[in-house]
């Protein structure tokens, strides 16, 4: 399950078009209380439900951006998964 930055909120864009971004277990930064009420004015579906990794392999995953109050907002060109299954070499997908 995927959280935040050290200063920076996650959020991913899944294909169903619903946004998820941690609430219980993150800080409630500036910039992501504002992405958070930007996006229900818009009528934009968020989610509390956990960004798993393992949905990113499946390709349930859109577009991926982090916030933080310094940059506000910031696209995720790419997302580095390590792949454990072979024992002599970590890849990354």
């Amino acid at each position: 399950e995927l959280l935040e930055g050290l200063t920076s909120n996650l959020f991913i864009v899944y294909t169903d078009g619903t946004i998820r971004t941690p609430t219980d277990t993150v800080l409630d930064g500036y910039a992501r209380s504002l992405v958070i009420e930007s996006a229900k004015r818009n009528g934009l579906e968020l989610s509390n439900n956990p960004i798993l990794l393992e949905d990113a392999k499946n390709n349930l995953w859109a577009e991926a951006f982090v916030t933080s109050s310094i940059r506000i907002i910031i696209p995720v060109g790419s997302i580095l998964i390590p792949d454990y299954t072979n024992e002599d070499e970590i890849r990354f997908e």
